[in-house]
């Protein structure tokens, strides 16, 4: 079994780190994640074996990857042993990492903190579903890879695109995460899917934003994108009833 942990990095479960499981776990680096190499990912296991295949699958297939082949002098050759992909990290990216890393827990502190402002000044919002997760349980952390809302679909009638087009006049650079994966038409195509199948799956996709959550905000900053979202709906919902 493999587990998907593109936004999860940092993220704590029954006092357990994502990415700690007897399974393979891969984690993306890309641009707007939590900690960046500007693209690529990690695999992580703690089984030796698997490990190594997977090191060897990276890299065309071969048999050694070339830091291995540049410091063994006793063997000149090296063979693909199977059918293999390019998806080895580059040297530039890995240095990037390597300070990313360094502040990544002061970044997680300041997301956790502006995800905090955000829940209290939405608490008394009406029609705002927020995300579910505990700030003073250190046994369940939630990534914070992105902050979003759902609006009620009936008190928001369906208005969640003109809010999003509101948010932005007013400088809130609000965006949508994301299309359910059976509205794609690649899926739809492929698994005989409905845009009406996935209820819930397709409610959420159709009612959530996401709010600007980034280390590089300062508190005055994630307190005028909280208080001026909250002035938009509750403007949008006496605009509509």
């Amino acid at each position: 079994m493999n587990e998907d942990a593109a936004h999860a990095l940092g993220a704590v479960v029954d006092g357990k780190k994502v990415g700690d499981s007897k399974n393979f776990v891969c984690f993306s680096f890309y641009a707007n994640k939590n900690m960046t190499m500007v693209d690529g990912g990690f695999l992580a296991s703690p089984n030796k074996k698997m490990a190594e295949h997977a090191r060897s699958l990276r890299l065309h297939g071969l048999s050694s990857d070339a830091w291995n082949r540049f410091h063994n002098k006793s063997k000149l050759i090296f063979e693909v042993t199977e059918l293999g992909y390019k998806y080895n990290t580059n040297d530039v990216h890995a240095a990037i990492g390597r300070v990313q890393l360094k502040k990544f827990s002061t970044n997680q502190k300041k997301r956790t903190q502006f995800a905090s402002i955000y829940d209290s000044v939405f608490s008394d919002v009406p029609g705002v579903t927020l995300q579910q997760k505990k700030f003073s349980d250190e046994k369940t952390k939630h990534a914070l890879h992105l902050y979003t809302v759902v609006l009620d679909s009936v008190l928001y009638r369906g208005g969640r695109d003109k809010v999003i087009e509101l948010l932005r006049k007013e400088g809130v650079f609000a965006v949508v995460h994301y299309l359910p994966l059976h509205q794609h038409l690649l899926y739809q195509d492929k698994f005989r899917l409905s845009s009406n199948d996935f209820p819930v799956a397709r409610y959420v996709g159709e009612n959530i934003i996401s709010l600007p959550l980034l280390p590089q905000l300062k508190e005055v900053d994630a307190r005028i994108i909280a208080e001026t979202t909250k002035k938009v709906l509750l403007n949008f919902l006496k605009r509509n009833h």
